[in-house]
C-alpha cells in the first residue's frame, strides 16, 4: 500500500507539472506575462478561526531571515497558480495527503510556518518553516523535505535575497474576519527594444529583469527607469507620489515632468536616486540681480556676529563611521545603513529601511506633510530629502530628525 500511495503521488505530480508547463506555454503564446499569473498578489486562507495572509514579496526572491539564512521546507510538486494555490496546500495539505497518511491534524504546527516560495518553472510549492520544525514524522505530509535550512524568525519579518527561479511569500496571521484573494493583473510579454532593454537583466529591480518600458509599445528613455519589482502593498516607490516640490518644478505642479507623460511613471521616470540628474529643477528667474557678476552665489551677510554658534549635529562616537557599528538587522535590511553600500555616509545613523512591505510613513520625506514653518528654504522638508542618493542614505531616523536637521527658521533668527 505504501508503494502504491507513493507511486500515485508521483503520477499525479507529473500530470500536474505537465499541465502547468502546457498552461505557461499558452500564456506566453497569447502574450500574457507569466509573472503576473504565476505569482499573484496577497492570498488569504481562513483555517480554524485564523486568517493566514500570504504577502508576495518582490519577484525573483528567496525568503530568508534577518541573517539571510534560508528556511527548511516541505515541497509539493505539480502546482500551478491557476489551480489550487500553494497557500492552501501549505495550510491544509494537498488532496492526496490523507492517502499518504497525513491528516490536517498531523501537519507541522501552523505557528512555525513562515511563508512559502513558488517556482513557476518547476510548478513546485515550498512550504517554509523555522529551523527544527520538520522531522521524519512529517515526511508523509509532503512530496519531499529539506531540513538543511537554518532560518528562524523571532520578532523581525521575512527578508529576501534574489533568486531568479522562485518568488517569496511571507506569512502573517490574524483572527478570521473575511477571505479574499486578489486577481492578478495581466501585462504584455517583454519585447526587444532600445538600449536600456539590451543590458544585463536586473531581477532585483525589475519584474521581467528589464525596465517596464521594454514590455510596452512606448519608447524607452535613455536612463534606467524606476524599479517595478517591489513587494505588494509598498507605498512611496513612485517618485510621482512623493510630496510636491513647487520650488523645483513649479510649472508641472511640483512633480517631475516625466510623471505626466503618456505611459505613466514606471515607463518614463528615473529611479529615485537619479531623479534630479535626469529631471533637473526648472531654471528660476533672478528676482534681485546683482550690479556685476559674482564668482559664486552669496548669502545675505549678518550685520554683527551671532551670540552663539549655529547648531550642528553631534559627531558619532568611537571612530565616527556608522558602517563600523555592530549590525542592526531589526532596523536595516543588511544590518547597516543603506549608505554603507554607496561608500559615503553622514555622521548619524540613517532611517531604518527594514520595514514590512505594506508599511507606510517610515520615510518622512515621502509621507509626512510639509512643515514650512521649520524648513521654509527646502519646501517644508528636511534638506536631506533632496540630496543625491535618497532619504534612506542621507536622512536620520524620525526621532532624530530635528536634532540633525534643525529648523531653518531658528537658524535664520539667530543670524539676523
Amino acid at each position: 500500500m505504501k508503494y502504491y500511495t507513493a507511486l500515485s503521488s508521483l503520477v499525479l505530480a507529473a500530470s500536474n507539472a505537465s499541465a502547468a508547463d502546457t498552461n505557461l506555454r499558452k500564456l506566453v503564446a497569447t502574450e500574457t506575462d507569466p509573472l503576473e499569473v504565476c505569482y499573484p498578489d496577497d492570498q488569504w486562507i481562513d483555517y480554524e478561526g485564523t486568517s493566514c495572509i500570504f504577502e508576495r514579496q518582490a519577484y525573483h526572491t528567496q525568503c530568508v531571515d534577518s541573517q539571510q539564512r534560508p528556511f527548511e521546507y516541505g515541497s509539493f510538486l505539480g502546482y500551478y497558480t491557476t489551480g489550487e494555490p500553494c497557500a492552501n496546500a501549505c495550510i491544509k495539505g494537498d488532496n492526496i495527503s490523507p492517502l499518504k497518511g497525513c491528516d490536517p491534524d498531523d501537519r507541522p504546527p501552523l505557528s512555525e510556518l513562515v511563508g512559502y516560495e513558488y517556482s513557476c518553472e518547476l510548478a513546485t510549492c515550498y512550504c517554509l518553516y523555522n529551523e527544527g520544525t520538520l522531522n521524519n514524522q512529517y515526511s508523509r505530509c509532503f512530496d519531499s523535505m529539506n531540513t538543511s535550512g537554518q532560518g528562524y524568525l523571532t520578532t523581525e519579518g521575512v527578508s529576501t535575497v534574489v533568486d531568479t527561479d522562485r518568488t517569496c511569500y511571507s506569512l502573517s496571521t490574524q483572527p478570521a474576519e473575511g477571505t479574499g484573494t486578489q486577481i492578478p493583473t495581466q501585462f504584455p510579454v517583454p519585447r526587444p527594444g532600445s538600449s536600456i532593454c539590451t543590458r544585463s537583466p536586473d531581477y532585483g529591480c525589475y519584474k521581467s529583469g528589464r525596465p517596464a518600458c521594454c514590455n510596452s509599445d512606448y519608447t524607452c528613455p535613455s536612463f534606467m527607469t524606476m524599479c517595478d519589482n517591489v513587494a505588494s502593498g509598498v507605498a512611496g516607490n513612485s517618485i510621482c507620489t512623493w510630496g510636491p516640490d513647487y520650488g523645483c518644478w513649479p510649472s508641472t505642479n511640483g512633480r517631475p515632468p516625466c510623471c505626466s507623460k503618456s505611459g505613466g511613471a514606471e515607463v518614463n521616470c528615473p529611479k529615485s536616486e537619479d531623479v534630479k540628474e535626469y529631471q533637473p529643477c526648472e531654471p528660476q528667474p533672478r528676482t534681485n540681480p546683482t550690479r556685476k557678476p559674482t564668482r559664486k552665489p552669496t548669502r545675505k551677510p549678518t550685520r554683527k556676529p551671532t551670540r552663539k554658534p549655529t547648531p550642528k549635529p553631534q559627531q558619532q562616537k568611537d571612530g565616527g563611521s556608522i558602517c563600523t557599528y555592530s549590525p542592526d538587522y531589526k532596523c536595516y535590511k543588511n544590518g547597516w545603513p543603506s549608505c554603507c553600500d554607496k561608500g559615503k555616509c553622514p555622521n548619524f545613523p540613517t532611517m531604518c529601511d527594514n520595514v514590512p512591505s505594506n508599511f507606510a510613513g517610515n520615510d518622512y520625506c515621502a509621507s509626512w506633510g510639509p512643515d514650512y514653518g521649520c524648513w521654509p528654504d527646502s519646501n517644508g522638508r528636511p534638506p536631506c530629502c533632496s540630496k543625491s542618493g535618497g532619504s534612506y542614505a542621507n536622512c536620520p531616523k524620525s526621532e532624530d530628525v530635528e536634532k540633525y536637521q534643525p529648523c531653518q527658521s531658528a537658524i535664520h533668527a539667530e543670524t539676523e
